[in-house]
């Protein structure tokens, strides 16, 4: 699909729980995974985590799901390389040029930016601003920007498999970062005056219970990213207006499932919509709480 090489890093997802009803879940998505072909997942007990990650402390957990074969790109690389083939089809890029509104134009729609951008159909890809972007129209989105405040260690588990692993109690994440870790905790809403200090202080006390020997990790570096959260953990795709489409709100899955989404959005915009995949759920005019995200990392208060 690409000329240009996009490095994978296939180190598997492994997601924990020690509730009843979060596992029954993701036994039923496991299913749903299954029926559409995907044979490697695997549900889990304590006993087999604790064999997949030995570094891994299972006291509370049920149990979870593992999928060796999924990963990660590097954001940076994946959307360079993206750009690259969008562009060997003809796509044209201005960068740093910032819409300062957007309108109609007769039976056109206007861009205002550093200039003036006129066009047929529009489709609206603005992360945590198409809240603001997107109220002129009527609509009233809940997508908002939160910080994500994360840190990549020094070297650690040196030749152990290390997935991208989130205990789905305690929002504890733990994925690998070259020969480091990129470690976290995963909040609906972060707490006030939340920054990188607390969450190096609650990531070793929630470490001391589900991963005893990252507790005290040397931390090479701070980071922290905006994501663009959502009231109900899905995206807004579709229609707004007749010429104008959004995409928008994927709350930090937007690498992951930006590309499929906008291929179906695409269909949809060309007249030829995909008919196994009904986007109308994902509406920008739905009513808030139409749809719901259960698989929701959070720590506890």
């Amino acid at each position: 699909m690409f000329d240009t090489p996009l490095t994978w890093h296939e180190n598997g997802y492994l997601f924990m729980t020690g509730q009843p009803d979060i596992m029954a879940k993701l036994a039923e998505a496991a299913a749903l995974q299954k029926s559409m072909g995907l044979t490697e997942v695997h549900i889990v007990d304590p006993e087999q985590i604790r064999e997949l990650v030995p570094w891994i402390g299972t006291h509370g957990l049920l149990g979870g799901t593992y999928t060796p074969h999924d990963g990660r790109v590097t954001p940076t690389e994946g959307v360079a390389v993206l750009m690259q083939a969008a562009r060997s089809s003809g796509v044209r890029y201005r960068e740093h040029w910032e819409v300062r509104s957007l309108e109609r134009a007769g039976t056109m729609w206007r861009l205002t930016g550093p200039g003036v951008v006129e066009a047929e159909r529009v489709v609206v890809c603005t992360g945590y601003w198409s809240s603001d972007l997107m109220r002129p129209f009527g609509l009233e989105l809940t997508i908002r920007p939160q910080p994500l405040f994360s840190a990549i260690t020094g070297p650690a588990l040196a030749g152990l498999r290390v997935p991208l692993t989130i205990d789905l109690d305690t929002g504890l994440l733990i994925e690998r970062e070259g020969a480091g870790l990129v470690i976290a905790i995963l909040f609906e809403e972060n707490p006030p005056g939340y920054g990188h200090t607390r969450m190096l202080e609650e990531f070793g006390e929630l470490a001391r219970v589900r991963a005893p020997t990252l507790a005290d990790l040397q931390v090479a570096r701070h980071v922290v990213a905006n994501v663009d959260m959502g009231g109900d953990g899905q995206p807004y795709v579709g229609l707004v207006e007749d010429g104008l489409w959004m995409v928008a709100g994927f709350g930090g899955h937007g690498a992951m499932h930006g590309p499929p989404v906008a291929e179906l959005l695409a269909k949809v915009i060309a007249g030829r919509p995909d008919s196994t995949v009904d986007l109308g759920p994902l509406s920008p005019w739905r009513k808030p709480g139409a749809t719901t995200e259960w698989m929701v990392a959070a720590k506890k208060g």
